[in-house]
């Protein structure tokens, strides 16, 4: 899926940049801003690092929808799946948007290269 496309680094500098430029932006339905989000799990940029990302697929999640679901929550929060890897929330899809064409712009930059 589309929403894979990024390596853990790559998004976890995107959130981070957006945590940081962003974080008073509206994020979720209730009103929550990114700050809130980030504030109420305890995480700050400080803490937003590839090992905390924490998503590893492996073959549990191989044909079965259910388990990629349960495991790809970037940071063990099923909020930020919603936030920044879906179309369908209150930004329509923004952040998810953005961080598509920034994959997209870096795999075009590396054309030809042997670079991630």
């Amino acid at each position: 899926p589309l929403a894979a496309a990024a390596s853990a680094k790559h998004f976890v500098e995107f959130v981070r940049r957006k945590l940081e430029e962003e974080g008073d932006t509206v994020v979720l339905e209730d009103g929550s801003t990114l700050r809130t989000v980030f504030d109420s799990a305890g995480l700050d940029t400080d803490h937003l690092t590839i090992d905390a990302f924490n998503v590893l697929a492996d073959y549990s999640v191989y044909q079965r929808f259910d388990n990629f679901n349960t495991k790809y929550s970037p940071f063990r929060l099923a909020q930020m799946r919603k936030i920044f890897l879906k179309v369908e929330n209150c930004m329509e899809g923004r952040y998810f948007a953005e961080l598509t064409k920034s994959v997209l712009k870096r795999h075009e930059q590396g054309k030809g290269h042997n670079s991630a």
